[in-house]
């Protein structure tokens, strides 16, 4: 079968007999055994001389329709013009019949395929029927032609238009010329119409041109790779051996100028741990170069993704390498590394997730203003943006800053603020308005209330008013200064607070907290962490509704939380908040470091404190929570180790008061593999002991004790805490077992109020948390976070000078009730907790009890250097010096192992570090 689909005029007028019922059914076989045709694999096979440029749809309907179309044209006008002359060259033919042309005006109305043509010009030969004169037959005929010519002219013109939807393809393939996804159409070049023209129309003008490209090289291209080759503007070229692609700006003939258009990780730097270090070919890193500084000394700082699987992410980046980059956990992309040829670090990093963040889901990056994903990077004088939408991490943009001295930065809803030495920087690539400009100072209106910006925060208030500019929700700005805060509010105006703790109201790591309000750290020193439940309407130097100080002097001086003298910033989610301890201590107390977890359960922590929990993380314990007015902590190591007389078992409560080691005990992992340790092998012998501890007297107020034990089945009476004169009956108190029911039992000079002591046993040899509260109303003992029993009465003074506690026996002569299997996390304090906040430790601190679980800062190092919150995961990322710990609560769930500096920021388990 041949390539044409019309049928042929000369040999239909050899065939004078044929009717157009005939023609037609001839035509319509003709058709079908198109329509019977494969899909082409390729369009060349129809007529293309090679494939489609990139952007086409791959199923080519689009281009065999536009094919077809042309074909359908430029046979139609063919035809139409054969028939013409064939109708002159009849006129001169007098002996020629009408029939005879009535024969060619059929085939050429059949040739255009549209029935309704045959119907149209045979009703105009019919109307001249009886014509015998040869010179009139001559115009009729020759009538006859013109109008076979003008029909098949109009049903080219609607094969290119209206009836292009049934255009003929191979195999049926019907396609819509008007279905242009996928193209690029020429807006300078639409298509022409054919009314009155008598050629064919080229339709290839509405397309974009083909271009040669090279997608398989394995070389980059070269100067020579030029128009003579085929090469012109805007040709590809792809080198398959680096992955780099390559654009052509110029195809002059020997001198063709190609543009690298990606990076590779080559040009990006090495992200190979191997390469970190001081020997040979390794890059230092912090404290292993020249301290006075070299410009040849490269520092970087990395971007992972994150897993929980323990795989080892990307690590510091030097300036030169092997570019090679680790496969992450179960993530399908691999992040690059950075490459900073710099002698400082990155002062703030942050990840700007526009889906995450933005109240409209960053729909208003239409024209793609900032990729979904940014990491934002702030140098001292640059600010970068990274796109994390690709893998490799390129570059979006870079804003210089030179003259401003960057200190922070935030985003939200198209905006980037940037604080800087001498006011805030507002980049809003939302509105296209990205100006390196300071937009608060104390010089413009409004104005920020101290120059020096240290830290800046972004949230989006409820109710916020629409900016009309870009249809986003106008921010609230929260400005840390050395002279105070200011918040930009979202209606224009500025709020100062200049609240002065002790020597001066200097600010620092600022953040909105979740219920609305604002905290951040201030003093020069010794840092306080200051907060207020809900932003101030006006100016204000009022107190906080929240403080914690280095001694809490204006509360009972048993919760003490210590930030770090310059704050290496805070996490405030929900209730909690995160921050670094202070190795300094203060006076006589210990060394405070590590990871400060703070649980404010209210709005105010002014009360005296006992509506608080704080937790103490280390590299080498784990306090589990401490409420209230906390007089003891002890038994939270992770040590597995033998320990005998005269050891002693620190308290790690702000107390700083130890247990004495009798005899010896053994401690062991509290499940397989788990860090926190157990307490075991107590006896008449073996046992802790503290001498009198005023602290402990209680008198007549609230007071608890728990912790975690495991209890074997027994027949007699068992003690876990003691705290009495020896072998004294009254002014005690104990955490005991009678048989397999727990009781908490009290007594003054005369009346004892207890628990039932019967009853309600507990299951055997099974890991159980154990709560023993004391307030006005009674006493009331909790199991796994649920009240197991509990006895009303008033309550008596439980105070003894000269009282033992004795932990794992009783406290007689004899110690001849030992606890029978083992003991961790036991507290002592003042305060009652509340039902509610009793579960919420029980659920948080269970799974320190599990197999395989961590629950300290990874390595030996506990100076805390970043915090960091996801807020998709709920994972609290915690920077020292060892690497980066990621807990889940009080469990650590992963690590790093690469030194992290001043900053991470993490979001959806990407993460940036300095």
């Amino acid at each position: 079968m041949t390539d044409k689909f019309i049928p042929d005029l000369p040999a239909l007028y050899n065939q004078t007999s044929l009717t157009a019922e005939m023609l037609n059914q001839r035509y319509q076989n003709i058709v079908e055994a198109f329509n019977r045709l494969p899909a082409p694999a390729t369009v060349g096979s129809y007529g293309f001389s090679e494939p489609l440029t990139v952007g086409e749809p791959t199923d080519h309907s689009h281009a065999v329709t536009k094919y077809w179309a042309e074909t359908a044209l430029s046979s139609s006008v063919q035809q139409a013009n054969a028939a013409q002359a064939v109708a002159s060259s009849a006129a001169s033919a007098a002996g020629l019949y009408r029939d005879e042309a009535q024969q060619y005006a059929a085939a050429a109305a059949q040739s255009a395929a549209d029935s309704d043509v045959v119907v149209t010009v045979t009703a105009a030969m019919e109307s001249h029927v009886g014509e015998a004169d040869p010179h009139t037959q001559y115009e009729k005929k020759s009538a006859l032609g013109t109008a076979a010519y003008t029909e098949s002219t109009a049903y080219a013109t609607a094969a290119q238009g209206s009836k292009a939807d049934t255009a003929i393809q191979p195999g049926g393939n019907n396609s819509a010329l008007n279905n242009d996804s996928g193209f690029i159409r020429s807006d300078q070049a639409p298509v022409q119409s054919v009314d009155g023209q008598t050629g064919p129309v080229d339709l290839s003008a509405s397309y974009e041109k083909k271009r040669k490209n090279n997608l398989t090289a394995t070389t980059n291209p070269a100067a020579t790779d030029d128009s003579s080759a085929g090469y012109e503007p805007l040709s590809r070229w792809i080198n398959t051996a680096t992955g780099e692609i390559w654009l052509c700006v110029s195809a002059a003939s020997g001198a063709a100028n190609w543009q690298q258009a990606s990076l590779t990780l080559d040009e990006l730097g090495s992200a190979a741990v191997a390469d970190i270090g001081t020997g040979a070919g390794q890059v230092p890193v912090t404290g292993d170069y020249d301290p006075a500084g070299s410009a040849a000394t490269a520092q970087a700082y990395a971007i992972q993704r994150e897993n929980h699987t323990g795989t080892q992410p990307l690590s510091t980046i030097s300036d030169v390498g092997t570019a090679a980059a680790a496969d992450v956990g179960d993530f399908e992309a691999r992040l690059a590394a950075i490459a900073a040829e710099k002698a400082v670090t990155a002062v703030d990093v942050f990840i700007y997730d526009t889906a995450r963040m933005d109240t409209d889901g960053g729909a208003w990056r239409v024209n793609g203003e900032l990729p979904s994903v940014s990491i934002i990077s702030a140098e001292i004088s640059t600010l970068t943006i990274y796109s994390a939408d690709d893998p490799v991490i390129p570059i979006f943009a870079t804003h210089d800053s030179t003259g401003y001295t960057i200190t922070s930065i935030a985003a939200k809803n198209g905006k980037i603020v940037v604080g800087t030495t001498t006011g805030v920087i507002v980049l809003d690539y939302a509105a296209g308005d990205t100006a390196v400009a300071v937009d608060y100072s104390t010089s413009t209106t409004p104005a920020i209330v101290n120059n020096a910006v240290n830290d800046v925060a972004m949230t989006i208030l409820p109710n916020a008013p629409v900016d009309p500019a870009t249809g986003l929700q106008i921010p609230t700005i929260a400005v840390a200064t050395d002279g105070g805060v200011s918040v930009i509010k979202d209606d224009g105006g500025v709020v100062d607070i200049t609240y002065t703790a002790f020597v001066n109201n200097k600010s620092n790591h600022i953040a909105f907290t979740d219920q609305g309000g604002l905290g951040w750290f201030t003093r020069d020193g010794t840092v306080y962490y200051i907060e207020y439940s809900q932003i101030p309407e006006s100016d204000t130097t009022s107190l906080p509704d929240t403080i914690l100080l280095h001694r809490q002097t204006s509360i009972p001086s048993g919760l003490r939380v210590l930030p770090k003298a310059n704050g290496e910033g805070f996490v405030s989610v929900g209730t909690l908040r995160a921050l670094a301890g202070d190795p300094a201590g203060w006076s006589s107390e210990p060394d405070r470091s590590g990871l400060h977890l703070v649980d404010l359960y209210s709005a105010s922590s002014t009360d005296n404190g006992r509506n608080l929990s704080i937790a103490l993380v280390s590299s080498d314990f784990n306090t589990g929570w401490m409420h209230g007015d906390i007089k003891g902590a002890w038994l939270a190591d992770t040590t597995a180790e033998t320990i005998s007389e005269p050891a002693t078992v620190a308290d790690r409560s702000v107390n700083a008061n130890p247990l004495n080691v009798v005899g010896t005990l053994t401690k062991s992992p509290v499940a397989t593999g788990s860090e926190l340790v157990a307490y075991s092998g107590f006896s008449s012998t073996n046992y802790l002991e503290q001498p009198y501890n005023a602290d402990l007297d209680f008198g007549t107020g609230d007071f608890y004790v728990m912790g975690w034990a495991n209890f074997l089945n027994t027949t007699s009476l068992r003690r876990l805490i003691d705290r009495r004169v020896t072998d004294e009956s009254s002014n005690w108190f104990t955490l005991s077992f009678n048989q397999l029911t727990p009781f908490f039992y009290t007594k003054g000079s005369t009346v004892a109020l207890t628990t039932p002591t019967s009853g309600k046993p507990i299951s055997p040899d099974v890991i159980h948390f154990y709560v023993g509260v004391r307030n006005s109303s009674g006493v009331y003992l909790y199991v796994d976070g649920e009240l197991w029993t509990s006895a009303s009465g008033s309550p008596e003074d439980v105070s003894s000078a000269g009282a033992t506690l004795v932990l794992g026996t009783d406290n007689t002569a004899a110690h001849s009730l030992p606890h029978p299997s083992w003991m961790s996390l036991w507290r002592i304090g003042a305060g009652a907790p509340t039902a509610d906040q009793i579960k919420a430790i029980y659920e948080s601190e269970k799974v320190l009890f599990q197999d395989n679980a961590a629950c300290t800062l990874y390595g030996s190092s506990d100076a805390v250097t970043a915090l960091s919150h996801d807020p998709v995961t709920d994972l609290l990322h915690v920077g020292t010096s060892a690497g980066r710990s990621v807990f889940q609560g009080l469990r650590r769930v992963d690590n790093t192992t690469d030194p992290v500096g001043a900053a991470i920021s993490a979001v959806n388990n990407l993460t940036v570090e300095d």
